[in-house]
């Protein structure tokens, strides 16, 4: 009686059998399309957060996939957040200036050695023309989970006048075009703890004080946040 493995092979191309029999952890060479000959498909950096890729990326990548591929060393590992035609964005590690290898990608929910989250840089402002300085990224850490971006941040900055309602970061990736996203928090302002409550508007994160008043000016103002959003 055969094996499945073998009808499998039977019944598919070997990119994508080796994907359903899943003997690489979740990880499979990129499909090509009948128009291209290639066994890895050529990947070409464009920026730290960029690629170049061939023709009909959109026929065959989706946002939400997992990515890794090496630059020299080890392998590094990326979320698909945004692809057009022949670019596709990235969020995870940086991309290098360096030819791009071993390149596969996945589906899976956990494929192996991939990263469970992941360290951003969060860019903090203020509302209106409220000064911001001495930002303090404590705890900046996101995962994506099919459609949906989990964040964590723990982060605080030093505010001045004129004060405003708003405290912003930006995010790790984009966000879709409602900005419907939005919770409770825990914030400290004036050098004692309160609850906040946060939104996204224009592709960052608003911080507000319960309430709405505005924000102290002075240290240590901090945003505890725990939340998602689709992208």
């Amino acid at each position: 009686m055969p094996r499945v493995q073998d009808l499998v092979q039977l019944a598919f191309t070997p990119n994508q059998a080796k994907h359903i029999c899943d003997p690489n952890g979740g990880w499979y060479q990129p499909f090509c399309s009948s128009t291209v000959s290639c066994l890895d498909e050529i990947w070409v950096y464009a920026s730290a957060t960029t690629v170049t890729v061939p023709t009909d990326a959109t026929t065959r990548y989706s946002k939400g996939m997992k990515v890794r591929f090496k630059q020299g060393g080890g392998y590094k590992y990326y979320y698909v957040t945004t692809l057009t035609a022949t670019v596709i964005t990235l969020a995870g590690e940086t991309v290098a200036n360096a030819v791009i290898t071993d390149l596969e990608i996945s589906r899976a929910e956990s494929p192996f050695n991939f990263p469970d989250f992941f360290d951003w840089t969060p860019e903090i402002s203020g509302g209106g023309s409220m000064g911001v300085s001495d930002p303090v990224i404590n705890l900046a850490r996101f995962s994506i989970k099919a459609r949906a971006v989990y964040m964590y941040v723990n982060l605080s900055c030093t505010t001045a006048v004129p004060v405003h309602t708003d405290l912003k970061f930006t995010l790790p990736t984009t966000i879709n075009t409602s900005d419907n996203a939005g919770g409770a928090c825990r914030i400290s302002d004036t050098g004692s703890g309160t609850f906040g409550s946060w939104l996204l508007s224009n592709g960052v994160c608003i911080v507000r004080i319960s309430g709405e008043g505005n924000w102290g000016a002075g240290t240590l103002r901090r945003i505890i946040l725990t939340g998602f959003y689709e992208f």
